[in-house]
């Protein structure tokens, strides 16, 4: 039986608080790292602004290196392409959600409204939303035009019967943590007054938020094809709004794809190498060595201290970094510390093998190091059969 796409709204009636790249980075976030199937309807007519930044970001991958490779690493890790973009009128986003629905295995698709909502066209599209979220600032002007826009789409929600919308949610967006917060705690009372829902996550104000696709820049963090990178997307609250709303719009996870993606069985892109080019370091060292031999006038401990940690490195390698598929998986996690410490030695060393078959062989060789006090403590604390199997 085919799954109930479920219909997002993102709206404002004032411009400038980031509602169409909150469509953006929400939409990237649920489709490359949540591994929901994701599509977005811009009604930014005529312009389509999003439909546009997704051409532009193409053209960027296609005149870089270093993106084309990131966009091939990517594919192979989710099996996924980039989300879809169409273009619609405002009054007709509902059918184009349901054309789109039709004809694909849609988990959620997000729809970018104009602030505009005097016609009438706007609001029933609204109205036949499953849920509706209005990205707010605090801001007097912005605030007033915010609460005027909700009460004019709540009191036409009230006329209706048997409506499809579930729940209209608004969110702080471009708090700034150095400003007075007289404005904030006086609309968030108001709010609370008036029975809104507000989400508990408050977004900040920082400028990653506009940093987009650039060929001068590797840095990014608003875009269509990847998901902001882990270093910028903390301390942004990108990632806390999406998983607040994941729980509020009842959305769910594909367990196995969402797996496979956190296995991370494709190496590690790093150094611009091409996947398909290996290079033999064990060789390059030896032949190194080879033309080192005629020197002579080295101090003999160096040159042992030299080749033992010559063999230790080719050792680390042989029982490391081999690489390789993990046939049976079970999901587990690591701290982001040592998730990004492990990704830039081995985007180095070992762009060919991939993070979750380094982190196993690790583990393998920790267990039989420590065979004999893993079982004494295993058996120290419960009367059982040994833990290991001789």
């Amino acid at each position: 039986m085919k799954k109930e796409t479920v219909y997002v709204a993102l709206c404002n009636q004032k411009g400038g608080v980031g509602k169409s790249a909150m469509t953006i980075l929400l939409a990237g976030y649920y489709h490359y790292l949540k591994g929901l199937n994701v599509a977005v309807v811009d009604c930014d007519y005529p312009q389509f602004s999003l439909v546009r930044m997704k051409e532009r970001d193409m053209r960027t991958v296609e005149h870089s290196e270093y993106f084309k490779q990131l966009m091939v690493s990517q594919f192979e890790r989710i099996k996924k392409k980039a989300y879809t973009i169409v273009g619609s009128k405002a009054e007709n986003a509902r059918q184009t959600a349901d054309e789109l629905a039709a004809g694909g295995d849609y988990d959620l698709i997000i729809v970018d409204l104009p602030g505009t909502v005097n016609s009438r066209g706007v609001l029933n599209t609204i109205v036949n939303m499953d849920y509706v979220l209005t990205p707010i600032v605090p801001d007097r002007i912005v605030m007033q035009s915010s609460l005027s826009f909700s009460t004019t789409v709540l009191d036409y929600i009230r006329e209706m019967k048997d409506i499809p919308l579930k729940e209209f949610f608004f969110f702080w967006t471009k708090k700034d943590a150095r400003a007075s917060t007289e404005v904030f705690d006086a609309y968030c009372a108001i709010m609370h007054k008036l029975e809104l829902n507000v989400l508990d996550t408050i977004v900040p104000e920082t400028n990653r938020y506009e940093k987009e696709l650039s060929l001068l820049n590797k840095s990014f963090f608003r875009c269509t094809l990847f998901p902001p990178p882990a270093k910028l997307m903390k301390g942004s609250g990108l990632a806390e709004l999406a998983e607040e709303l994941f729980v509020k719009l009842k959305l769910e996870c594909h367990e196995e794809l969402l797996r496979g993606i956190m296995a991370g069985d494709v190496p590690v892109y790093g150094k611009n190498a091409p996947k398909d080019v290996i290079i033999d370091e064990e060789s390059v060292e030896e032949d190194i060595q080879e033309k080192g031999d005629d020197t002579g006038g080295h101090d003999m401990k160096s040159a042992v201290r030299q080749k033992k940690r010559k063999d230790e490195s080719s050792s680390y390698r042989r029982q490391f970094l081999k690489g390789g598929n993990i046939q049976l998986r079970q999901q587990a996690y690591i701290s982001l510390e040592n998730y990004q410490f492990i990704r830039r030695f081995l985007s180095v060393v070992a762009p060919g093998v991939s993070m979750s078959k380094y982190i196993d062989d690790i583990l393998t060789a920790h267990l039989e190091q420590y065979r004999e006090e893993i079982n004494s403590l295993y058996n120290n604390q419960i009367n059982n059969q040994p833990l290991y199997k001789e």
